[in-house]
């Protein structure tokens, strides 16, 4: 079966993929554009409808991620994402383009339906020298993962090794999501810090309810509509800081927190000290 994959994967980058009236229940994010032009745009849909019912590869039925995948003044390529050919189903795709790598992140909520269904969050890049490594940032949890939002912030900075000093690049993906309990949403955050183009291997999840207490002497604000609540936003700046804003599940207040990375020379202090 892998090495059917990594045929089809080859055959998928030499024959472009036309466009196909047979898209009829499949959904596609936002489009990205590349620094060089290129457009990318994330399909999730049953391998059927976004490949063709000729195609063999993967069952028809199975809910996939396809990247598609266009050049500038050249035709479509649609890739099959790695790791949505199984018996999971994706949901809540979300696609961004990382302009200091050039490379495309796509993350998104992986359900396992067995004796216990359960949700995870995934995330896959496609860089120049290929796909990465899927790596999972969070655990398994019964609620699925919706409303899933992307931004990315990069700094540098100073590490010394035996002496000599050199520069680490360092990239944070950001991402916000909901997962609804008893018809309440509730929001999360987590970033997913990479240095000099590695990923930590750890990413910490925190609840957004957490940073905002209510103000008592202020009244729970009338019933908000579930589509608002259920659609936290994320942008990020020019100066290294994101704002997420979401519906705060107890009081119903539109709420606004910040984050920004600590300098990373903190943080090589803070190994050096327990190091010691």
């Amino acid at each position: 079966m892998r090495n059917l994959l990594r045929s089809f994967a080859l055959l998928a980058l030499l024959a472009p993929v036309a466009a196909s009236p047979v898209l009829a229940t499949a959904t596609s994010t936002p489009v990205e554009l590349g620094s060089d032009g290129t457009i990318y745009r994330l399909w999730s849909g049953t391998f059927g409808e976004l490949f063709g019912p000729d195609n063999t590869a993967v069952p028809g039925d199975r809910p996939i991620l396809a990247l598609d995948i266009v050049p500038s003044g050249q035709p479509l390529v649609r890739h099959l994402v790695p790791g949505t050919e199984g018996a999971e189903s994706e949901s809540s795709a979300a696609l961004l383009f990382d302009r200091a790598s050039s490379s495309v992140h796509i993350v998104w909520n992986s359900r396992t339906v067995a004796n216990l269904t359960v949700s995870r969050l995934h995330l896959r890049s496609l860089a120049s020298e290929g796909w990465t490594e899927l790596i999972e940032l969070s655990g398994a949890s019964l609620t699925d993962k919706s409303g899933l939002r992307l931004a990315l912030t990069s700094d540098d900075y100073a590490k010394r090794t035996d002496g000599v000093e050199t520069r680490v690049a360092r990239r944070v993906l950001h991402l916000v999501w909901v997962e609804t309990v008893a018809d309440v949403p509730h929001a999360y955050y987590s970033p997913v810090v990479f240095a000099d183009g590695r990923y930590l291997g750890w990413n910490p999840v925190v609840a957004l309810d957490d940073l905002a207490t209510p103000d008592p002497s202020l009244a729970p604000a009338p019933q908000v509509s579930l589509a608002l609540r259920a659609a936290p936003t994320l942008t990020a700046t020019p100066t290294g800081k994101v704002s997420a804003s979401f519906v705060h599940s107890l009081s119903r207040h539109l709420v606004a927190v910040d984050v920004q990375a600590l300098p990373g020379e903190l943080g090589e202090l803070a190994e050096s000290a327990r190091g010691h």
